[in-house]
């Protein structure tokens, strides 16, 4: 490119001429709903019939045919092209899309009193003022705030992917189709080939059919410009499948444009946020803060007003939102982006179509959280659970990717024995809640091949402590989100007064009051209570500090082993139970240090009952939360409070 010069003083012109040779690459890179409808904005002396196709031969000519027409046009006629080929165009670098603006604008300055072209009665450019002046002179700073997002999205993918046993392709999760309970009459925001180089979404089908299904990648492919609402249980991974949604488009493979700013919003977070905040503040406070002038900040906002439809926002976890969903009438009045409101505010006006409307919005949550969203949805998808030989891929790599040859011989046996129980086949078609029997298998099959067991653990233990150590945020293994009532809750809250404090000891010894004989070798626990307790029992394993107490132990029976585990460690359960209950009352999984005691807080990071997650406070600033492994985790814990303690009312019980 030629050396720059003072904008205003250039000529709109002369600055194609200069740029002609760009400009054709890009031009001729571009869709054929692009090509033509530049060329149908030419009069009818300078237009051609041009043979459609990007990187055809024919087009390529009459491109450069047409550049050289305007570069020879009047100035209104060549700013107007200009400013087109801006909006329509993708992957103009921001240096050259700068100058091409400035010096259109200016030339529409100087010729605002001059007539446009006309052809058959009709101006040269199909495009409405309103389009025209969309693009500010904003230099680099909104190219370098998605380069940071994308930076953002891949750590956070990065710290998220560490630990998984399998890796996540969109193309290999299932999605069934819903029919969405659209308002009557709302308009459609998906931006048309004006606005979207020509990439408008190709209508959605059918979903009135309940056995439709397609893969949540070609879901995703329609969701430009409309309001998505993907479904799943607590252990589904929404949550991980946002976040690899988020990493694809940092790798400009997802079906986001690169080009466009990809906002990924947990909900859980959002609760935080007790004061009311501009859009401005949710990205540059909440988001991702930019380091800069307030100038940046005011020219990506102005521009992300004026092209909404160059945006995504992902919000991950609806059900754990402490607010709700506020509908508007349809074409109600358009939200003050800058006016400072609730953050409650800002989401339904993102829903509502009030603020930034012709976003992209994908919304997670649970199935009963769907009937809040009616009305303001275009495209609801369920995700489905796996089968059974994706069950046993995942068990395999479980166990394969362990690296210790007593893992990996176990492995096939772990296999067997959960495709042979119907009962762990229905929980493990969950992501999440197959790693929970992967765990408590793991734990039974090693227990039962004393004494090589205990140095495993050792091994796990002294991984989880270096990972504590490390002051990185290791986030939920498969989360599903929500804070829930899905699962266990509910199932045993029948027993009341001194014989809630009995239950404990039954619990604990994973027989249900009934006799048991001795087992020879690894049992499938038969309830989701003796599941659970062998996994907690797995995690407490993992306690370095605890190794020699461990071998001190001479119990030979797996329920036995069970009570003398959780028995060693009653007072932390204890405490660890009273926080997962308040978490349940209150709606919260994320917990701080203040909300638990150092000595607790430390053994549970050190067996992995515990992840550690970064939290952004409403000051913009990061401190460290915590959470338990896996949701479901603290729901069981809450519901061992429930079972074991006194002080727990039946009208608190009623209440649930």
């Amino acid at each position: 490119m030629d050396e720059e010069v003072d904008p205003d003083n250039e000529n709109v012109n002369s600055v194609l001429a200069q740029e002609s040779s760009e400009l054709l690459r890009i031009i001729s890179g571009q869709t054929s709903a692009v090509i033509k409808k530049l060329c149908e904005m030419t009069p009818s002396e300078g237009r051609w019939d041009v043979v459609l196709g990007p990187g055809s031969s024919s087009a390529t000519h009459h491109i450069e045919a047409m550049l050289k027409y305007y570069i020879r046009a009047k100035a209104a006629d060549c700013s107007n092209f200009l400013q087109s080929v801006c909006i329509l165009c993708e992957n103009i670098p921001m240096h050259l899309e700068s100058r091409l603006m400035s010096v259109a604008g200016n030339a529409n300055n100087d010729c605002e009193n001059s007539s446009p072209s006309v052809t058959d009665g009709k101006t040269s450019s199909p495009l409405s003022e309103k389009q025209l002046i969309k693009r500010p002179r904003i230099g680099n700073h909104w190219e370098r705030y998605i380069a940071a997002v994308m930076r953002l999205l891949q750590r956070r993918w990065d710290r998220l992917s560490e630990r998984l046993v399998r890796d996540v392709q969109l193309e290999s999760v299932w999605v069934s189709l819903r029919t969405p309970n659209r308002g009557r009459d709302r308009p459609d925001q998906t931006p048309g080939s004006a606005e979207k180089g020509g990439r408008t979404p190709e209508p959605d089908g059918d979903y009135g059919f309940m056995d439709s299904r397609v893969t949540l990648e070609t879901f995703l492919n329609g969701c430009a410009g409309k309001v998505t609402i993907l479904v799943g249980p607590a252990g589904s991974g929404k949550t991980l499948l946002m976040s690899c949604l988020g990493q694809q488009w940092a790798q400009r493979l997802a079906p986001i444009p690169s080009s466009h700013l990809f906002v990924l919003l947990e909900f859980r977070q959002l609760n935080l946020l007790s004061c009311p905040l501009s859009l401005s503040e949710l990205l540059f406070r909440h988001y991702l803060p930019l380091k800069g002038c307030n100038e940046a900040n005011r020219a990506i906002v102005d521009y992300l007003i004026s092209n909404p439809e160059q945006s995504c926002w992902v919000l991950d976890g609806y059900d754990e939102f402490h607010s709700k969903i506020t509908k508007q009438e349809l074409h109600g009045e358009p939200l003050d982006a800058d006016k400072s409101l609730p953050v409650s505010d800002l989401v339904s006006g993102l829903l509502n179509r009030q603020l930034l409307p012709g976003c992209t919005v994908v919304v997670t949550c649970r199935a009963r959280n769907v009937s809040d969203l009616e009305g303001l949805s275009d495209k609801v998808g369920h995700i489905l659970g796996w089968d059974r030989h994706e069950i046993k891929e995942y068990v395999d790599n479980f166990f394969g990717l362990k690296g210790h040859s007593s893992h990996k011989a176990i492995g096939p046996q772990a296999a067997d024995l959960l495709l042979s129980s119907r009962h762990l086949v229905a929980m493990s078609s969950l992501p999440g809640l197959c790693n929970t029997c992967c765990i408590c298998l793991e734990y039974l099959l090693l227990e039962a091949r004393e004494p090589s067991k205990r140095e495993i653990h050792r091994e796990s233990g002294t991984e989880a402590r270096r990972n504590a150590e490390s002051n990185e945020e290791k986030e939920v293994h498969i989360p599903g989100g929500g804070r829930g009532e899905e699962g266990r809750r509910g199932e045993s809250y029948g027993p009341r007064g001194d014989q809630r404090r009995r239950n404990y000891d039954i619990l604990a010894d994973g027989t249900n009051g009934r006799a048991q004989r001795t087992p020879t070798e690894a049992q499938i626990p038969p309830t989701l209570t003796q599941i659970y307790l062998t996994v907690l029992c797995a995690f407490l394993s993992r306690d370095p500090d605890a190794t020699e107490s461990n071998e001190g132990s001479n119990a030979t029976s797996i329920p036995q082993s069970v009570v003398c585990t959780l028995g060693r460690h009653r007072s932390e359960l204890c405490e660890l139970s009273q926080l997962a209950w308040r978490g349940v009352e209150e709606s919260r999984i994320l917990f701080t240090k203040e909300d638990i005691s150092p000595e607790v807080l430390d053994f549970s990071i050190r067996t992995g009952l515990f992840s550690q997650v970064e939290l952004r406070r409403e000051d913009g600033g990061l401190v460290n939360s915590y959470c338990f492994n896996h949701l479901t985790l603290q729901e069981f814990m809450a519901a061992l409070r429930i079972m074991t303690s006194a002080d727990v009312s039946d009208t608190q019980l009623k209440k649930r």
